[in-house]
């Protein structure tokens, strides 16, 4: 959940709506698709959707969509991952949070189980510190991140410990908590049930 897995491009067309090469920073999600395309096809998206209609942001009548966005993993389930490492992560115009369910267990995935370059950094990491750091870096998250994605856009500076950035951790956290409750997350439980939620493949003979 860090800003180079979750954060990606968004490009629109809709002849005589939207400016041509006109770019908007405003922070949106995947679930505003389905409200923006009923409202550009002359519906009104009901309330209880997730998402929120791009039209406004479209049209030019603002520069803003929203406050925050949200995201979340698991490596519950997955190919050659951790038997389970949930991560949830909310992010602002500024700053990215995110909380890391289970930080006593180590992060593993395809990269750490079957690549053969991440084994090339493991044995480099026994005798160069920096590649030490990174390597534990990558597996080893602690409990908290935050990190300020215009002068950090890798993640790289970790801001949950400095004293300095205390409110707006806290205040991120408040939203991310908020979120939680409101998509019924909960936490270690939900992702101790991700299996049976799993689709259950029925292979030919």
């Amino acid at each position: 959940c860090y800003d180079v897995g979750v954060h990606s491009g968004f490009v629109a067309k809709w002849p005589g709506k939207i400016k041509a090469g006109s770019v908007s920073n405003a922070l949106i999600e995947y679930s505003d698709v389905v409200p923006t395309f009923v409202e550009m096809a002359g519906g009104t998206p009901v309330e209880n959707l997730d998402g929120k209609s791009l039209v406004d942001l479209f049209l030019g009548k603002t520069d803003k969509h929203k406050e925050y966005a949200y995201s979340l993993q698991t490596t519950r389930g997955i190919n050659n991952g951790s038997e389970h490492y949930g991560i949830r992560s909310v992010v602002s115009n500024q700053y990215r949070y995110i909380l890391n369910l289970t930080p006593e267990v180590a992060f593993k995935n395809n990269i750490t189980e079957k690549e053969t370059w991440w084994k090339t950094w493991q044995s480099e990491a026994e005798t160069n510190e920096s590649a030490a750091r990174l390597v534990k870096k990558y597996q080893y998250r602690p409990e908290k991140e935050l990190y300020d994605v215009i002068k950090d856009p890798y993640c790289m500076q970790n801001l949950a410990d400095n004293s300095e950035f205390e409110q707006i951790l806290n205040d991120l956290d408040a939203k991310l908590r908020a979120w939680m409750e409101q998509c019924g997350d909960n936490g270690q439980q939900t992702e101790m049930e991700a299996k049976l939620h799993m689709p259950k493949w029925v292979g030919k003979k």
